[in-house]
């Protein structure tokens, strides 16, 4: 007798009773993958194209996580607060750019990127450079002359420096002005006789009708003898350093060397480079000569133009990198003035300190003075603190609730807060390569993933080079 073995009908009624709800699990799964799909198109759309972008938004640690990237030559970056390339041409230069940025987290890439959006709108670019070292040399030679720009170069140890000579032009006020400027003075008394032996030597040149020079100051005072001499020594010994150095030859008088009005009249770019690093303390007052140099240009300029009644030629865009370095009081004056001489001012320093030391009240002046403020990581909680502040706060809710016996309550308080737009935590976060703007007119903020500008950028630049090069032509080559 044959036995069929009985099927096992609990297992597969188990078995197809699962199947509709995995069924269901899928279903609600793509409803809900298409539905977020839709909402996040709809969402970028009206963003997009028909809502009209917030001035300020709140920053927040997940933004800096962020790495998408612009790659375009017109743009200065990805704009993870707007979610879209930022254009250069959004940035509004007028009232000048402030770059504020530890060594190391991508501000000579920025500096790059800025002076390049220069030389696309056709102006001159000048550039005081303390790292002053041949590469960079070569890098800044080889912007310019991607843009049809010749590049004059001041440094030490480049073998094609022209010379230069500040002193050329200004009066005999503005002469001493400019070298004791230059010089650090800790005895009032020695200073004001340093003052006067220097206020006389530069007269004795102009009466002369001689073109002053610092070599032919120093043979003045250097026949002094006795105490007259004893007093002026300080600004003896200054002076030797800087004639008797491999800066000497530069400030050399002939008929090549050149002042800075000159360079702007030839529309060319100029590089000057001071190796802060290997002259120290002499080299920075060489920066503070090219600094005042630059003050009494833009003075110059600006009383001739309205005298005239001409519009301003040949616009420049002048980048300061480590200008704590060569700092002065007057800076501020080149700041507030330079726009009527048709100069826009880049600033660049690691941290507001650098500022601060020279007065509290100017880096308040230079912050405010600057449009555009370019802020990278940093790390002092004070200046994290101001940065933050001038930022901004948005207006929040705040609710709280009431714990009984351990346990929430129903009850509770809302109330009004103020928060800032970006905490001071998140400038200590930023990565290398990205940076938060602030824009004081109309005030906007943006975190932006900056791009990396690589010299294959600029448009038959090893070209150009070569050529360059090859022909021996202009000065500075």
């Amino acid at each position: 007798m044959n036995r069929t073995r009985p099927m096992n009908t609990s297992s597969n009624n188990s078995i197809f009773g699962i199947i509709p709800d995995i069924l269901e699990i899928f279903v609600k799964l793509v409803i809900e993958s298409v539905g977020w799909i839709l909402k996040e198109a709809f969402n970028w759309i009206w963003q997009r194209f028909f809502q009209k972008e917030a001035n300020c938004i709140k920053i927040e640690a997940s933004d800096i996580a962020r790495v998408k990237q612009g790659l375009d030559a017109q743009d200065l970056g990805y704009s993870i607060t707007k979610k879209r390339p930022f254009k250069l041409s959004e940035i509004d230069t007028k009232r000048h750019n402030l770059v504020v940025g530890a060594s190391g987290w991508g501000k000579t890439n920025l500096i790059n990127i800025l002076m390049e959006h220069d030389l696309q709108k056709g102006r001159a670019v000048m550039f005081c450079d303390p790292k002053a070292s041949l590469e960079a040399i070569e890098d800044f030679r080889r912007l310019c002359l991607a843009y049809g720009k010749n590049a004059a170069i001041v440094s030490e140890h480049y073998e094609g420096s022209i010379q230069f000579n500040p002193f050329r032009g200004p009066g005999v006020t503005e002469t001493t002005s400019l070298i004791m400027r230059a010089f650090n003075w800790e005895n009032d008394y020695y200073r004001s006789e340093a003052e006067s032996a220097l206020f006389k030597a530069v007269k004795k040149l102009h009466e002369k009708k001689q073109v002053v020079t610092l070599d032919k100051i120093l043979a003045l005072i250097d026949e002094r003898t006795g105490k007259d001499r004893e007093k002026i020594a300080g600004l003896i010994v200054q002076l030797e350093r800087i004639v008797y150095s491999s800066f000497g030859k530069i400030f050399e008088e002939s008929e090549d060397s050149l002042t800075l009005e000159d360079v702007r009249n030839r529309k060319d770019c100029f590089y000057v480079g001071l190796s802060t690093a290997g002259y120290g303390d002499m080299a920075k007052g060489i920066g503070k000569i090219f600094l005042g140099s630059l003050l009494y240009h833009s003075y110059d300029v600006s009383r001739t133009t309205r005298e005239s009644g001409r519009a301003i030629e040949n616009p420049i865009s002048v980048y300061f990198d480590e200008l704590g370095s060569i700092l002065v009081p007057d800076f501020i004056d080149l700041l507030n003035k330079c726009r009527s001489s048709g100069i826009r001012i880049t600033s660049c320093v690691q941290t507001l300190a650098d500022i601060e030391a020279v007065s509290p009240y100017l880096k308040r002046q230079v912050w405010d003075c600057c449009n555009n403020i370019f802020v990278q990581k940093q790390s002092s909680h004070l200046d994290t603190e101001f940065i933050c502040k001038s930022m901004g706060t948005q207006q929040t809710q705040k609710s709280t609730t009431m714990t009984i016996d351990g346990e929430e309550a129903e009850k509770g308080t809302i109330r009004e807060a103020y928060e800032y737009y970006c905490h001071p935590n998140r400038l200590t976060e930023l990565k290398v390569g990205q940076c938060i703007l602030l824009r004081h007119n109309p005030k906007s903020l943006d975190l932006i993933n900056i791009r990396n500008a690589q010299m294959s950028d600029f448009v038959d630049a090893e070209i150009l080079l070569k050529k360059d090069t090859k022909e021996k032509g202009g000065f500075g080559v």
